[in-house]
């Protein structure tokens, strides 16, 4: 310490990067909430479902949200909405 009490920018800097890493020793990380709702929804593990994807022209985006509206909308009383 440089005066009684009082740090300077290195040693302070010093000090909080050894209480961070002592900190996060040990702390496992959260599962992410859509990793456990996609895994009760699909009964498997997220990292092994495909990904699919689909193109659509600008023009056919109006039509693509209508039919996800209404897919999504029958299903929606079965199941809350999420994010």
């Amino acid at each position: 310490m440089s005066e009684a009490g009082s740090l300077s920018a290195a040693e302070f800097g010093t000090a909080f990067k050894g209480f961070l890493e002592q900190a996060a020793q040990g702390v496992e990380a959260p599962e992410p909430v859509f990793a456990q709702l996609i895994r009760g929804l699909f009964d498997a593990e997220p990292a092994q479902l495909p990904i699919l994807s689909q193109q659509f022209e600008v023009s056919d985006h109006p039509n693509v949200q209508i039919a996800m509206g209404a897919v999504i909308g029958a299903s929606r009383a079965e199941r809350p909405a999420r994010g």
